[in-house]
């Protein structure tokens, strides 16, 4: 489960770059199928994970609270960034890159945590 975030955490900045310095739109679609078939992949799997690492009765609640903190923490700031950022600045698409990169690396480090702690008593 680890392999294809890991994946994907390595493959964000070139995607980033290469779209940055190549805007064609075989690259958009090569950089989107990139990263979104070790999304696929593993996206299951995590939520699995998290949801049986869980005692039964908060299985749902927090599964329900993890989304709704992930899409008001990430979705409702992209858009902050996106009306706030010169467009002629090379740093905000390395900025959008590392961005990317937070949410990433989020089911990687539950993942390593959830090994090492074992499942909850219930």
């Amino acid at each position: 489960m680890i392999a294809p975030w890991a994946f994907l955490l390595v493959a964000v900045l070139p995607c980033f770059w290469l779209l940055a310095h190549m805007r064609t739109g075989a690259v958009l679609i090569g950089a989107s199928a990139m990263l979104q078939i070790p999304l696929s992949l593993s996206a299951a799997s995590a939520l699995v994970s998290i949801t049986e690492s869980l005692p039964r009765r908060w299985r749902s609640g927090a599964v329900a609270m993890l989304y709704a903190v992930a899409i008001a923490t990430f979705g409702g700031t992209t858009s902050v960034d996106h009306h706030l950022a010169d467009p002629d600045d090379p740093a905000t698409r390395w900025r959008r890159a590392w961005y990317m990169t937070a949410p990433v690396a989020c089911p990687i480090r539950m993942t390593l945590s959830a090994n090492s702690a074992g499942r909850p008593s219930e």
